[in-house]
């Protein structure tokens, strides 16, 4: 009886820690702006738009872009082909971020999801859900 009562006692305690962790949340205007993958010439911009022109708009999903300077392909390319290759939708919820690719062949849009472990002023680091792999950026110009 001793044993049994000790045994839920320090479960109860377990249970209390877990409750009162605090979910880590962050907000959109947080992630907004240009980030530069560090050690690389590849960019990630999310953008305050809004969508307003594809099939997922009810959702209220917010515009960002890609690209890699590395790869040959510069901001102004992604920008010439609006919507087009280089262009997600995105959400934000708590610390998930989920990015929507369209595809070109047939317009699906194929969710990736990422944990931001670490979002500031000037860092910006998250984890990709799927591919177990880290991305690390900083606050570009």
């Amino acid at each position: 009886m001793r044993k049994t009562f000790i045994r839920m006692a320090f479960i109860a305690i377990v249970a209390g820690f877990a409750a009162c962790t605090p979910k880590i949340t962050f907000t959109e205007s947080d992630l907004h702006g240009k980030w530069q993958e560090e050690d690389r010439n590849a960019y990630i911009k999310f953008l305050v738009e809004k969508d307003t022109t594809s099939t997922m708009k009810e959702k209220g999903y917010h515009w960002g872009y890609e690209w890699d300077e590395g790869d040959g392909v510069y901001e102004k390319d992604v920008l010439n082909e609006k919507y087009g290759n280089g262009w997600f939708l995105y959400v934000l919820e708590g610390d998930q971020f989920t990015q929507y690719h369209k595809m070109s062949n047939d317009g699906a849009y194929i969710p990736k999801e990422y944990t931001i472990t670490v979002l500031t002023n000037t860092d910006l680091k998250f984890k990709d859900n799927k591919a177990n792999v880290n991305h690390s950026y900083k606050k570009a110009n």
